[in-house]
């Protein structure tokens, strides 16, 4: 099995393994990197979609290669090097792209997440507070809420974080205080209950894209914004400030690049047979 490396970087070093494997080392300084097989990226199965981290000298990815087609898109905001997102979205051999091709896939995850929303991709009592929460403010719609919410707890509504986090947006404490309202109707504002959580984050979200909207001035506009808010939402509204784009730290980047690679999964463009 052959590999063609789209780059547009510089400091590049791959080597294959087996057939059953793929290894790349790399080191940049800024750009993004797409991973196909030699059918120029077309494929009826993922067995990947995967973000890693980059650090300065470089950093080693073995990726397991199930079928035919694992796409590695590496994002890099605001002119920084510095790469970290956790997310394997792993889909063994069962996944199915359809006709969805890689340069698609690498439009979706790096795009504004507006696309239509995959209704059949969330547990039916999540569809309605999903639609709502991204239907607040144009800046959000409904695939970036259901993705950070699958980033913060995998839809687990009983989990509590380090921090006092609680339920399914684990949002901290002081914003669900700042923007928690009854939005399920039963008398109490809590984070462990679903819809109040979701609104919650989308109010949390239509905010901080209000005040940083001032920091895009050109380019693709909606999509810089969307990255700069999910910054924040890490980070707060100050450090994307001072930093004119999305902070250069491995937190802050694993957490805006997990969000994004997930919106493929949510346009119903990647499903699991």
């Amino acid at each position: 099995m052959t590999y063609e490396l789209v780059l547009t970087t510089r400091d590049l070093h791959e080597t294959s393994g087996s057939e059953g494997s793929l290894f790349l080392r790399k080191t940049f300084d800024t750009g993004k990197v797409l991973l196909m097989s030699e059918d120029g990226g077309s494929a009826k199965s993922y067995a990947a979609i995967a973000a890693v981290g980059i650090f300065g000298g470089g950093v080693l990815l073995a990726v397991p290669l199930l079928v035919l087609l694992v796409v590695l898109l590496v994002i890099i905001f605001g002119g920084f090097g510095v790469l970290l997102a956790p997310l394997i979205a792993l889909l063994g051999d069962g996944g199915d792209t359809g006709d969805i091709s890689a340069d698609e896939i690498s439009a979706v995850v790096q795009g504004d997440g507006k696309g239509e929303f995959d209704v059949t991709s969330v547990a039916v009592d999540l569809v309605e507070p999903i639609q709502r929460a991204g239907q607040l403010c144009p800046e959000i719609g409904p695939v970036v809420i259901a993705a950070q919410l699958e980033q913060a707890s995998n839809f687990d509504n009983g989990l509590i974080g380090p921090a006092g986090e609680q339920g399914i947006a684990q949002l901290p404490p002081a914003v669900f205080t700042q923007f928690g309202e009854d939005d399920d109707g039963d008398g109490d504002i809590s984070a462990l209950d679903d819809e109040d959580a979701i609104m919650t984050l989308g109010r949390f979200n239509c905010s901080l894209a209000g005040q940083l909207k001032n920091l895009v001035i050109d380019g693709d506009g909606d999509a810089e914004l969307l990255s700069l808010t999910l910054a924040a939402v890490k980070a707060g509204v100050d450090p994307v400030r001072e930093a004119g784009a999305v902070p250069s730290t491995a937190e802050i980047q694993s957490y805006v690049n997990g969000v994004r690679a997930r919106f493929p999964k949510f346009q119903g463009l990647v499903t699991e047979n």
